[in-house]
């Protein structure tokens, strides 16, 4: 499962992960979830799998990665890429990351007229933000500057507003 994750996040298929993360039958999280308290070592969780197997399952680094969209490597001269898989299936995403040189902040609101992101980088780190595939085309707004689909982010808070109609 967890390898599954990061292939879909890695292509933006967003869409397919956020199904596998929310579906409430075979072959869905909340199908497990349903049956067991943790995630099982196979999708049927029958037979002599191991019924607490988290280490594959990895549903909350999932949601940081795919649905907060945070890609943090230190390695980097960007350290922080984020971009964030915004779904009308949520209506808000927050996460949060400690890192070494503060907090670092991925918050998103989904309404019928635009996604309103606000990301707070802290002071030392580079990052930048790049709207997923299913956002490309939009209308959008990085720290009130119009921008198209990579932009780069300042430390502190940012500000980011993406109009759900497509452009002409």
């Amino acid at each position: 499962a967890q390898y599954v994750m990061e292939v879909l996040r890695r292509f933006d298929r967003g869409d397919v992960a956020v199904d596998i993360m929310l579906k409430r039958d075979y072959p869905g999280w909340l199908d497990m979830l349903s049956r067991s308290t943790t995630i099982t070592e196979n999708w049927s969780g029958v037979g002599n799998a191991s019924q607490d197997h988290c280490m594959l399952g990895s549903v909350d680094a999932q949601m940081f990665k795919t649905l907060g969209g945070l890609d943090i490597d230190m390695s980097r001269e960007i350290q922080i890429r984020i971009r964030p898989y915004v779904t009308d299936k949520c209506r808000f995403v927050k996460v949060t990351e400690q890192t070494v040189y503060g907090k670092l902040v991925s918050e998103w609101h989904n309404n019928d007229e635009n996604i309103e992101i606000m990301i707070i980088i802290p002071e030392g780190l580079k990052a930048e933000f790049e709207v997923s595939a299913l956002n490309r085309g939009k209308s959008m707004t990085v720290n009130g500057i119009e921008t198209e689909t990579v932009s780069a982010l300042k430390a502190g808070y940012n500000h980011i507003i993406i109009n759900k109609e497509r452009l002409a």
